[in-house]
């Protein structure tokens, strides 16, 4: 049928509400416990870093011209194409390797052009979208963040704590560091979650895909891959992705469409073209299409050379242009080598079907020994291999009730959260009908940890795929936040490597260590499963105290100090008596590192503030130097990770100036006086250099002291508020700033009447 005799029917909506909460995993985890030095992609970041703030201490201040300048240009490019991997896959060290505001400046002042290749901080705002990217090699699927600000696509990559409350599509506010187009993220805050769904891209109701067979000029497709043999795959009465969401969703959801092509495109598009690669394959199919009429586009092409995806999609829907104008609609690629077999097709679209609804993959989370580690301890993730989910390592089963609550297939109350001791039934989550599809148990009072129990019985066409071990007892997955906001499979059979017996067996019961939760699974039937919760006495659980670090990347000379603020938090159960931390620094040989205080007693659920000093030896060379916290509990050990960046002193061939300001200079107390300094080297601003500032009452004693650093206009300022009884006279400001061996002075006097 043509475009033009096809019937039109408009979206109503250019926005949408996703299924998903947006995930923050991968990459990101490992960054999270990766040490500065233990990554060869940071230690080669710092020895580039090393290597262009040294060629700083040279004479002149205009480098650009010449060889040194070509040979900079060489080692910023060089470091700005690590820090963007570094960014993409240790968002956390890539925060910590980044150059001082100051350093930067530096750069920036010696070598005009430079600022392009080099790190910016900052904060975005704008729409944040999702991709999920499936590995040929079934290895850990990559989830991708974009933001859409102020006409720019941003990746970005989140180096801290999951936020809560994101959704994929929501508006968003970000802080942290970019280079290029990726951005680390420090923080992020949602702004507002996106509107409620049209109805054409709802998760319930009928899913209008259209299907576009795409290949390349030179690229033959296989020749098994037809329009009717993927129409059967994906929309026919047997197997196929219609009924597997119709099965599942308890004939909520189905898939209906049509397959066109093949088409050839204007070129090649590479797999990581894929943006481009879509806009093609609209244009093509254009005279046949109406695109408004759809939610989602299924994009199926061979592979063009060095794909390393069998298919990836994007988390939900979002506003696309199409030749018919903005349409809301998911994208799914996927290769069109794996429809050669129909049943590795379909698995391929139910899992990227899935993640087309705003689903994410399913994994599980082991702990050495035992099915659960302390509270607040992550574990290990899987990679895509929960054995009892199509969202995982198993072909066709159902998706989890946790996926169904979130496509709205299942009722909240089908799902209750269990806080108290009791008796609960479970039905099979392939069977429809009334009573609990799930329980949300906490795991221990006073935390947001919870245990996702369920049953599965081999029940229905694919309901009958799940491993057998499933029907044996309770199906466990533990959410608590620490790695991303989904709930990961645990083995309460962890003796053995598999995780097809995975499932708390009936007849046996678990007392969590850590915890007053235990369970007990009385009885299985086809039905239904017994279990039961009990809440007793709280044990004490000594747990890993936390350590955070603020900042974590400061920049001073050789012979300066900086002060890093540390916070030690007691994470022992509240049964636990109080417990002595002890601070210690893990940073280069001979560099000094005093803490104030170095010893805190907390009791379970404290914190406490720590000062670090980190002086700088006088020999110190300049380059960025890991200068790390860490805090000793008993056999316990937590760290801070941060970095120190050695500035070289001024050119020693600069003249330096130093002019001194204060405003007002004449007060009747109570009042706030602002003394400004200006550092200049031969008549340019000098960023990143200490300042003393020492302020003298009338009769001469000190009355305050205090340091600034210059910021990128060479200035540095201490406000200081006089007291209404403090004696009235001239006092004297003096600032003072050190380059090599020469000292340089400046006073003010402020008369108080």
């Amino acid at each position: 049928m043509s475009k033009r005799t096809e019937g039109r029917m408009h979206l109503l909506s250019a926005s949408m509400a996703l299924a998903c909460a947006a995930v923050w995993g991968g990459a990101g985890e490992e960054a999270r416990t990766a040490a500065p030095g233990h990554s060869r992609l940071a230690a080669a970041v710092r020895t580039l870093s090393g290597d262009v703030l040294r060629r700083l201490a040279g004479p002149g201040m205009q480098r650009s011209a010449g060889r040194e300048g070509a040979e900079v240009a060489i080692q910023l490019r060089e470091r700005s194409a690590l820090m963007r991997e570094l960014i993409r896959t240790e968002p956390a060290e890539a925060l910590r390797q980044a150059l001082a505001p100051d350093a930067l400046e530096r750069i920036r002042a010696a070598w005009p052009g430079s600022a392009p290749l080099l790190e910016q901080r900052g904060q975005w705002q704008g729409t944040l979208e999702t991709m999920v990217f499936e590995s040929r090699n079934h290895a850990a699927p990559e989830v991708a963040h974009f933001l859409n600000a102020g006409g720019e696509r941003l990746e970005v990559r989140l180096a801290g704590d999951p936020p809560a409350q994101v959704a994929c599509g929501g508006q968003v506010r970000l802080r942290g560091l970019r280079v290029g187009d990726s951005v680390a993220a420090a923080e992020i805050e949602a702004l507002g979650q996106p509107p409620r769904a049209a109805s054409a891209c709802a998760t319930v109701g009928d899913q209008k895909i259209a299907v576009l067979l795409v290949t390349f000029p030179g690229v033959t497709p296989p020749a098994e891959v037809t329009p009717s043999s993927v129409a059967s795959v994906l929309f026919g009465p047997g197997r196929s992705l219609s009924s597997y969401w119709n099965e599942v969703s308890y004939q909520q959801t189905t898939a209906s469409g049509a397959v066109h092509g093949w088409y050839t495109l204007d070129r090649v598009y590479f797999c990581t073209e894929y943006n481009e690669m879509r806009a093609a394959a609209l244009a093509a199919a254009d005279a046949d299409v109406d695109f408004r009429n759809f939610s989602r586009v299924f994009i199926i092409f061979p592979d063009p050379g060095g794909c390393p995806w069998t298919g990836f999609s994007t988390a939900g829907c979002w506003s696309t242009a199409s030749p018919d104008g903005q349409i809301l609609a998911s994208t799914t690629w996927m290769l069109a080598e794996s429809f050669v077999d129909p049943e590795q097709g379909l698995r391929l679209a139910v899992r990227q079907g899935g993640h087309a609804l705003g689903l994410f993959d399913s994994r599980s989370r082991r702990f050495e020994g035992e099915p659960l580690g302390p509270l607040g301890e992550t574990g290990t993730p899987g990679e895509l291999d929960d054995p009892f989910t199509s969202m995982g390592a198993s072909g066709l089963a159902h998706y989890t009730a946790e996926q169904k609550l979130l496509l709205g297939w299942i009722p909240p109350w089908s799902v209750p959260r269990i806080q108290s001791t009791g008796v609960y039934t479970i039905r099979p989550l392939e069977k429809q009908g009334s009573g609990n599809y799930a329980l949300q148990v906490q795991r221990g009072a006073g935390n947001d940890a919870w245990l996702w129990i369920e049953y599965r019985q081999p029940v229905g066409v694919f309901g009958a795929s799940i491993p057998s071990g499933a029907s044996r007892g309770a199906l466990i997955r533990y959410q608590d936040g620490a790695l991303w906001p989904h709930a990961d499979l645990v083995d309460f059979n962890p003796a053995t490597p598999e995780l097809e017996d995975s499932p708390l067996l009936v007849g046996t019961s678990w007392k969590d260590p850590y915890t007053n939760l235990s369970l007990a699974v009385l009885e299985a039937t086809p039905d239904e499963l017994t279990i039961q919760v009990k809440y007793g006495s709280t044990p004490c659980t000594l747990v890993r105290p936390s350590l955070a670090i603020q900042p974590n990347s400061q920049s001073a000379m050789a012979g300066d100090s900086v002060a890093y603020g540390l916070t030690v938090k007691s994470n022992d159960s509240g049964a636990c008596p109080s417990r002595t931390y002890t601070l210690a620094a893990l940073a280069p040989q001979n560099w000094q590192a005093t803490f104030s205080p170095q010893v805190v007693t907390l009791a379970p659920g404290q914190s406490a503030p720590v000062t670090m000093n980190v002086t700088v030896p006088a020999t110190a060379q300049p380059g960025t130097y890991p200068v790390d916290a860490g805090v000793v509990a008993g056999a316990t050990v937590a760290t801070a990770l941060a970095t120190l960046t050695v500035l070289p002193p001024p050119d020693p061939s600069l003249e330096i100036t130093l002019n001194l300001g204060a405003s007002p200079t004449e007060l009747v107390p109570p009042g706030t006086v602002v003394f400004t300094a200006e550092v200049l080297g031969g008549g340019e601003p000098v960023p990143g250099v200490n300042v003393s500032f020492s302020l003298t009452q009338p009769g001469g004693s000190t009355l305050a002291v205090r340091f600034a650093r210059t910021d990128d206009a060479g200035l540095a300022s201490w406000s200081f508020r006089f007291r209404a009884n403090d004696a009235k006279g001239d006092y004297i400001v003096t600032a003072t700033v050190k380059s090599g061996s020469r000292t340089v002075t400046a006073q003010r006097t402020v008369r108080l009447r």
